[in-house]
């Protein structure tokens, strides 16, 4: 960049200055450019983040209210099982230990 200066304000032919000009217009447009390309890549790393913290708290809240929930629904099976009704469907143990993992939490 500081060649581009030197030949706009040295002793260069008019055409070496308008050419001079114009790699400077270009390479300034081009900084501009790239400037605002990275502050909306900025902005949308930072929306990404808030979403994913945004997903993260209500999963955490989800395996929170799961965990409270599990003494009443272990009750409940307990009491089937003792009425002769066997629960054998679809469980989420390890979905929920997945989601346990994902968060960080053993």
């Amino acid at each position: 960049m500081s060649d581009i200066v030197e030949r706009l304000e040295g002793s260069a032919s008019l055409s070496e200055k308008i050419a001079a000009s114009l790699t400077y217009s270009t390479s300034s447009k081009l900084e501009r450019d790239e400037a605002i390309e990275w502050r909306a890549s900025a902005t949308k790393d930072r929306e990404a983040a808030a979403e994913i913290t945004k997903l993260r708290d209500a999963l955490r809240d989800l395996v929170d209210a799961l965990d409270r929930c599990k003494p009443g629904i272990d009750s409940a099976f307990s009491m089937a099982w003792v009425h002769g009704q066997r629960y054998d469907g679809p469980t989420y143990e390890k979905e929920l230990e997945a989601a346990r993992t994902a968060l960080g939490e053993e």
